[in-house]
């Protein structure tokens, strides 16, 4: 006997009763017997998984330069058979000082007196991302008559070279080397 069997038999309602009887037997008159679902048996894809990537370390790096002198300021190496892209890029900059950016020894760019590429609290997202096969460099050059304290960042990830055809076939935004 159900709960709901016990509770009217205990209140002895004729007209409850005779409710539950009628709306009982109209739910059993609107029951569909479906016939049993026989279990597919489902063919799972095969797992890829996502190429490994590995963040730039130490992605901020800074230097301070005196008068007349150049050196420097960034410097990232990818190891061998890895290739690396740079997605992100922020420098600050001063009077009289300026920065070389280099990649695998040609130069990208001469940032003179006080232009930033983007800040270093706010990058300038890089499209497409720039590869890079040896290193990237930032080489600073200070012809003020005062002490600047350069700050570059420039982040990206690395990864095996034989794994680009892989991301570009995800898609992302990789430039040519």
């Amino acid at each position: 006997m159900s709960d709901l069997e016990k509770f009217l038999e205990r209140k002895k309602n004729p007209v409850l009763e005779l409710l539950f009887l009628e709306e009982l037997e109209r739910i059993k008159q609107k029951r569909v017997v479906r016939p049993p679902v026989k279990p597919e048996l489902k063919v799972l894809p095969r797992k890829i998984l996502p190429p490994v990537i590995t963040p730039f370390r130490s992605p901020l790096q800074d230097k301070i330069l005196e008068p007349g002198q150049q050196d420097t300021v960034y410097v990232y190496e990818i190891l061998k058979g890895n290739i690396g892209y740079i997605q992100f890029i922020g420098n600050n900059s001063f009077d009289n000082a300026y920065l070389i950016w280099t990649i695998d020894g040609k130069n990208v760019l001469k940032l003179n007196v006080t232009w930033d590429i983007g800040a270093i609290n706010a990058p300038k997202p890089i499209t497409p991302w720039l590869p890079v096969e040896d290193e990237v460099r930032f080489l600073g050059v200070n012809n003020s008559s005062q002490r600047v304290h350069f700050h570059v960042l420039c982040d990206g990830f690395y990864t095996d070279i034989g794994n680009v055809e892989r991301l570009l076939g995800m898609g992302l935004p990789l430039g040519e080397f």
